[in-house]
């Protein structure tokens, strides 16, 4: 009992002692003496957070009490002047003011709660890895949030993520290897600068980082600096090993288009000290990431994450309770293989009975039993919004680099009830049993959910917490409309990418017309590594046509005009997978009726009535572009075809022909082709008003 009392009143004299210091600190040097004995107190507590007993949240709330009850006596005192002015002002104050204004007594107790939740969250976290260390994600989660907790002191932060670099090494977790050594290195690029120590040449703190990820500004720049604490053996060629190192992971990521950003941090070190081997084996790594660029772009069928959508219902969850999250997974892994991974998780920790996995994209929560944990997972995909209409379809790399918003649509009918009955509300209409979907498209809805994350991908972490959720609902034309939209997308990306990647040589039959007077330096034997061709032309560089008018010939015609009239070769290059996969199941639908369902839905004459005139003409300029970029591919797809595609492609060609025939007849006005510039479109058309409609597709190719 002695012992017992004498403890207490050791802990009661320390948390006097540690909270004079705390005042005496602000009083003598004001907010920036605070900082100094809070990156203390943090260091002391970091190398004692292994030992520190259960009591030691109740000296932490005894310390929050004593600041709360001294600065409201002083409040007290000094509204009522009972103070004398010598106890309220500094030692150093010559001017007689009082000290303890208000405004000075609220920094104070702000910058203690701030001081006591970092300390509150480090031993949270470090009791949470003792009994989550058998779950990775959240073994990462709860050492970010310790990283985290560290903002002010880049020695203690530097270590946290150091940890969390091995962790992502030992799981082969190259991305965010790659994330987390940025961020080391932006975090003592800002302490080298604040220092005061940082050559001109180097990177200029975290800032310089946001062209490679928004996340790294936002993260590391809430740095406080005091000199005669922070002093770190973190030099500037540590930094550019950490750059060096990032790079490589960058590319073992196979995110190459994140590596000239971080080589771009480098350069100007290495130039100004005429380096030149180390520029050498930069420029040699930059050009290895740009020809993998090319070579997977060519297939067309480059692999980026898998993204998950996954909710954690039950109390048996505890803090994840009620949570969701994006999980950021291997490109390679499936729905159900991820179900499986966190099912044998969770059911290993919890109990094989206690986990149930829920696959539907809405639940009702009511009919859950609070007693068991519930796992609801969902596909998902990156979204971000294009407001323009006409703008270039966004890469694959574009989709998935610095993402923070997915998608999942769900399709339902309206009114799923008899007439007799009030409609149902959409929510309703989503939970009600019963099928979801419809043959017929007039009739046929659907919701698309838009999930904000707190941070972007790629991050530090593998998942990421949903902070916000938007739900817009599309009418049936609306389905339609944006349903042939992406489809224009998608076929449009690939477009762009044979655009981009094949380089054609064209037959001219008087070479002399087509030469400018400039001279080359060819006859020297001195040749470009870099093939020029040229892009001004108004048509893709596989076509080169004679022909300058509007014909109403076929597809086929078409295309087998257009081809045997330039005597382009491609010899190398392979039709690429992904988009072979896409146009056959644009042109040759075998789970659907195909695009052409929605044109036989919403674009009959008798039928356009029942709808926006504008909706309408909008989605008639869709299927005209839908049709031109099917010609287009289609075209490429003849010059790089091999015999075995043959078949196939005669079959497509058909198909793009009905299609346009079937439009006519939808349409009541004949669909003709543009021979010269590949386009499809009505033949009422005049010129300028054909290309306006067709912009979306033409802008594209050019």
């Amino acid at each position: 009992m002695n012992n017992q009392a004498l403890i207490s009143r050791l802990c009661l004299d320390a948390c006097g002692f540690l909270y004079r210091l705390w005042k005496c600190s602000f009083e003598t040097h004001q907010q920036v003496g605070f900082h100094r004995v809070h990156l203390q107190t943090i260091i002391a507590i970091s190398k004692l957070v292994s030992e520190l007993s259960p009591g030691f949240e109740a000296s932490l709330s005894l310390l929050h009490s004593l600041a709360q009850t001294d600065m409201q006596r002083i409040s007290e005192s000094t509204s009522t002047k009972s103070l004398t002015t010598t106890v309220t002002t500094t030692s150093s104050s010559s001017s007689g003011k009082l000290f303890w204004t208000d405004s000075n007594i609220r920094l104070f107790l702000d910058d203690i709660d701030d001081l006591i939740h970092r300390i509150l969250t480090v031993l949270t976290a470090t009791a949470e890895m003792r009994r989550h260390c058998d779950d990775p994600e959240r073994i990462v989660d709860l050492q970010y949030a310790l990283a985290k907790s560290y903002s002010s002191n880049p020695a203690l932060r530097r270590t946290w993520l150091e940890e969390l670099v091995k962790l992502h090494m030992n799981s082969r977790s190259f991305t965010e290897l790659a994330m987390t050594k940025l961020h080391i290195a932006a975090l003592m690029a800002e302490y080298l600068k604040r220092k005061g120590i940082l050559d001109c040449e180097f990177p200029q703190g975290c800032n310089a980082f946001k062209t490679i990820s928004s996340n790294i500004y936002i993260e590391e720049n809430g740095l406080k600096t005091d000199s005669t604490v922070l002093e770190i053996s973190y030099t500037q060629e540590n930094l550019l090993t950490d750059l060096n190192e990032a790079a490589l992971a960058l590319e073992s990521a196979g995110l190459y288009e994140c590596i000239q950003p971080v080589y771009n941090l480098i350069l100007p070190v290495y130039e100004s000290k005429c380096q030149y081997m180390n520029l050498a084996q930069i420029y040699h790594h930059i050009g290895r990431t740009y020809e993998a660029i090319n070579r997977i772009e060519s297939y067309g069928h480059r692999l980026f994450a898998a993204y998950y959508r996954v909710t954690f219902h039950g109390q048996l969850f505890e803090s994840m309770a009620g949570k969701s999250f994006i999980y950021r997974s291997n490109p390679c892994q499936k729905l159900n293989e991820k179900c499986d991974e966190l099912l044998q998780l969770y059911r290993h920790k919890y109990g094989e009975q206690s986990v149930e996995l829920l696959t539907d994209n809405f639940i009702n929560r009511s009919i859950l039993d609070p007693m068991k944990a519930y796992v609801q997972i969902t596909y998902v995909e990156p979204y971000k919004e294009i407001k323009d209409s006409d703008k270039k379809p966004l890469r694959s790399y574009e989709k998935h680099h610095d993402v923070r918003q997915f998608m999942f649509e769900a399709p339902f009918l309206d009114n799923q009830v008899d007439e007799y009955i009030q409609s149902l509300s959409t929510e309703e209409c989503l939970l009600t049993p019963g099928p979801k979907q419809s043959d017929d498209l007039t009739i046929q809805w659907k919701r698309r959910t838009i999930l904000t994350t707190e941070a972007t991908f790629p991050h530090i972490r593998r998942r990421l917490e949903i902070i916000q959720v938007t739900e817009i609902d599309f009418t049936p034309i609306d389905s339609a409309i944006d349903a042939i939209q992406c489809k224009n997308q998608e076929l449009m990306s690939h477009v762009i990418t044979l655009r981009n990647n094949l380089t054609i040589c064209h037959y001219s039959a008087n070479p002399t017309l087509n030469e400018d007077k400039r001279v080359s330096i060819n006859m020297l034997n001195l040749h470009s590594p870099i093939v020029i061709t040229n892009t001004s032309s108004n048509i893709p560089n596989v076509i080169t046509s004679t022909t300058t008018t509007t014909t109403t010939t076929t597809a086929t015609n078409t295309i087998n005009s257009s081809i045997n009239g330039n005597n382009s070769k491609i010899s190398t290059y392979k039709i690429p997978l992904l988009m072979d996969m896409q146009l056959q199941g644009a042109l040759l639908p075998t789970v659907n009726a195909g695009p052409m369902a929605y044109a036989q839905a919403f674009l009959k004459v008798e039928n356009q009535s029942f709808y926006p005139i504008s909706k309408v003409n909008r989605l008639k300029e869709l299927f005209f572009d839908f049709l031109s970029t099917c010609l287009v591919l289609l075209t490429y797809y003849y010059n790089l075809m091999s015999s075995v595609h043959e078949a196939k492609y005669r079959a497509m060609r058909d198909a793009l022909d009905r299609y346009r025939v079937d439009l006519s007849n939808l349409l009541k006005e004949e669909i003709i082709v543009n021979e010269k510039e590949l386009r499809i479109g009505p033949k009422s058309s005049s010129s300028s008003s054909s290309t306006t409609s067709s912009s979306f597709t033409m802008n594209h190719i050019h």
